[in-house]
């Protein structure tokens, strides 16, 4: 029987183990892979695996990239040769040409390359600011003209037991042990390097993604994020017309006309005030973290981040581009840059609002229900019910069909017709007692709050 390492602590002499946990092995490195493949590598591109340990994407890339276009640098020599001898072979590896450089001095431009991809997957969760940097000046000048980085870190969250010493709290490297980054700190290290860089939703058992290029480059790496967004349906009701939420993107120059206010439904003043209002009049404080699911681009969000302590609002959208402009352009023009990380907006497809790393007191769903079968409102219940606070509560909108109304039947909305089997969608209060059901969650029916199109509020205590 082949021993994967697994039950071995990370970091122990296992080629395996060594690099993190070996139950993770297989699909830590399916995860760099296909997220490479999503953002453009092709077979004739060159890459360099920063920290390539004991190739957990390495054996991967080795297969699918020409030879010579593989280089790996990895200070301990060991674990490599350990890998290539138990998952690969030196024949293998012999006619793919890799080259190796056994040093820990983050030397990316010491290969001489051009790199179209750089990868470096779980190094900034070990590095302090200094290596950092170093790392990240290596790789700036070691990207081909539209070369990127794509790299993991560890978000900093000092709402925990036992919080991950930030990055910025000491020199080196730090192994088995990992730091942690405020993202706006991480941006300004790159920012000095000469880097801009944006945030990837992709799967990651513990970390967060980022891209990043040269900032003086042809790269736009908001564009290049946008193209790992999976739509979170892309037929609802059947048939195969793409909703249109989900895949409309949107350019500069309509961002700057405003066209993104217009595609969320407008009433942008009206609608955004209204949300603060009810959630002050519900007891929001100031201190409170709220999690605004189905943020778009802001239209509550703006409300609430001026409201907020700065960094206790947090976002979710399906659409790329409506979170860039609503932190390009509304909280600029709002006058309220420096309250609203970047990190706090996630584009994502499945609510996993447990990569924030926080609890939040509050969570708030606008005209998001209304767009969802019942089977994805559940879902999104369960991951809310996640991250909620002991005593904390989520508020959701809805277009009700009252009991007496034929289910099957649409009915009318003020300007809006709701349906049963499609977008919009209505539901009797009922539907969510079902919703809740084996969760955390006690649903209430609150009823009107002057919503202008119809639609009423629920809100579910978390009992957890």
């Amino acid at each position: 029987m082949v021993d994967k390492g697994e039950g071995e602590r990370p970091g122990s002499h296992h080629y395996r183990a060594f690099v993190g946990p070996a139950e993770d092995y297989d699909v830590l490195g399916g995860l760099q892979f296909s997220l490479l493949y999503a953002l453009g590598l092709r077979e004739s591109h060159t890459l360099c695996d920063v920290g390539c340990g004991s190739l957990r994407a390495g054996r991967l890339l080795l297969t699918y990239l020409e030879p010579g276009r593989y280089h790996g640098l990895e200070p301990e020599e060991w674990v490599v040769k350990a890998a290539i001898d138990e998952e690969l072979g030196q024949d293998f590896v012999h006619r793919r040409h890799p080259e190796f450089r056994y040093e820990a001095d983050y030397g990316v431009s010491a290969f001489g390359t051009a790199f179209d991809f750089v990868l470096a997957q779980s190094i900034f969760s070990h590095t302090f600011a200094d290596d950092a940097a170093t790392l990240l000046r290596e790789t700036a000048r070691s990207l081909a003209e539209r070369g990127v980085l794509v790299a993991t870190y560890y978000p900093y969250v000092e709402e925990t037991d036992h919080p991950l010493p930030s990055g910025a709290s000491g020199q080196g490297w730090r192994y088995p042990g990992n730091v942690a980054y405020e993202w706006d700190e991480l941006v300004d290290i790159g920012a000095t390097a000469g880097l801009t860089m944006a945030p990837i939703a992709w799967p990651h058992p513990r970390q967060r993604w980022f891209v990043a290029a040269c900032a003086d480059g042809p790269v736009d790496v908001w564009s290049m994020a946008r193209r790992v967004q999976a739509p979170l349906v892309r037929s609802i009701g059947g048939g195969d017309a793409p909703n249109a939420y989900y895949e409309r993107r949107f350019d500069q120059a309509e961002i700057e006309q405003g066209d993104h206010r217009a595609f969320v439904g407008g009433s942008w003043k009206r609608l955004g005030g209204l949300q603060l209002r009810f959630l002050r009049d519900q007891g929001l404080r100031r201190s409170d973290r709220l999690l605004d699911i189905g943020c778009g681009a802001l239209r509550g969000g703006v409300r609430f981040v001026r409201y907020l302590d700065p960094d206790h609002y947090y976002g979710i959208d399906v659409n790329a581009d409506l979170l860039r402009a609503g932190l390009e352009v509304e909280i600029p023009s709002a006058g309220l840059d420096g309250r609203l990380s970047a990190g706090n907006l996630l584009c994502d497809d499945r609510f996993s609002a447990d990569r924030f790393g926080v609890r939040f007191d509050v969570a708030w769903a606008q005209s998001v229900f209304s767009h969802l079968p019942l089977n994805l409102i559940r879902l999104c219940l369960a991951r809310t019910a996640e991250v909620m606070a002991p005593g904390g509560r989520f508020f959701a909108t809805f277009f009700r069909c009252p009991d007496d109304h034929p289910f099957e039947q649409a009915l009318q909305h003020v300007k809006t017709e709701t349906h049963t089997d499609r977008d919009p969608f209505h539901y009797r209060v009922s539907d969510f007692d079902w919703a809740v059901r084996d969760l955390p969650f006690r649903v209430h029916h609150v009823g009107d709050w002057g919503h202008p199109f119809g639609q009423e509020m629920l809100r579910f205590d978390f009992e957890g």
